[in-house]
């Protein structure tokens, strides 16, 4: 959960036309048409993630150029490659629309004019992004690094590598479902949208600080917040490198970006190839950070062959 908005808010390709060079392609140059227009969305969503929740962006992302720089390299790894079909047009009324998204809409689901129009790969090729199929979906196993393009799951069917087409989530069965909304029955496999929780199989709005709570998940991510001993919504601690850290239940202590909490202690994150999965915890750098088969991965189109 705590990283649901962080996948949702992935940054993706910003292709200048297919009958356009890609003078930019291969290197990535700070001052490229599309690192320009990378660096501009990422900017927009780092400023709104630091304005509608502060704690949560300053935990995952951390804040102002360190947020930024993740960002636009996401984006950097994808835009204009691949079979990518996003133009600057697209990332830029992206950008507008998140601009004047009221908090809660904006935390609760991604705007669909920033969805990725279809890609260029068939259904069975070689893919490592969703925007890079004509489906719009790269199916990926667990613990696989590479995906191929194929349609994305819809209701009753099953997650592949536990995702599912736009707008579904994956439940605890493995099967994709919408999320349920205020005052709908919910349960394990009906699950409540981002910001509520499941109550006595009706769906809630999430806790806020200092409010009463009666286990995990009640309360607001987007405030950095867990149930605590006492009952209440509690505002996650901070720890620097070095320090002790926990992911508990009742005791949450997050380590600031870019240090990651390993073992009970927050250590410097690993870069690509390293060995990773230490207590369960992704140890590795980068946005997203990405453990694949014990190593740290950063993935490119270039890693699954999807160069047309």
């Amino acid at each position: 959960m705590r990283r649901a908005l962080l996948l949702a808010v992935t940054l993706v390709g910003c292709d200048p036309g297919p009958s356009a060079p890609r003078a930019d392609a291969g290197d990535f140059r700070e001052s490229s048409p599309r690192a320009t227009a990378c660096s501009a969305l990422a900017q927009t969503l780092c400023a709104r993630l630091e304005t509608c929740a502060p704690e949560y962006a300053k935990a995952e992302v951390g804040l102002g150029s360190l947020c930024t720089t993740q960002l636009r390299d996401d984006c950097l790894r994808r835009a204009g490659l691949g079979g990518s079909h996003r133009t600057f047009a697209d990332l830029e009324a992206c950008g507008r629309e998140v601009s004047a998204m009221a908090c809660p809409t904006f935390l609760e689901r991604y705007p669909d004019v920033c969805a990725p129009p279809p890609g260029g790969l068939l259904v069975g090729s070689s893919c490592a992004f969703d925007e890079q199929c004509v489906t719009t979906f790269c199916g990926r196993g667990d613990d696989t690094a590479c995906g191929t393009c194929q349609a994305p799951p819809t209701v009753g069917e099953a997650c592949v590598g536990g995702a599912c087409g736009r707008g579904l989530v994956c439940t605890s069965a493995r099967v994709c479902e919408r999320p349920r909304i205020v005052g709908e029955t919910c349960g394990p496999n009906a699950p409540c949208g981002r910001l509520l929780f499941c109550d006595f199989d009706r769906c809630k709005p999430r806790r806020a600080l200092d409010e009463a709570c009666g286990g995990l998940n009640e309360c607001n991510p987007f405030d950095a917040a867990f149930c605590s001993v006492t009952l209440h919504c509690a505002r996650a601690r901070s720890a620097a490198l070095g320090e002790p850290c926990s992911l508990s239940a009742n005791e949450l202590t997050l380590c600031t970006p870019p240090a990651r909490c390993v073992d009970g202690r927050c250590a410097p994150a690993l870069l690509e190839g390293a060995a990773c999965g230490s207590a369960g915890a992704h140890p590795c750098a980068g946005y997203p950070p990405e453990c694949v088969r014990g190593r740290c991965l950063v993935r490119t189109v270039e890693t699954c062959g999807a160069v047309p």
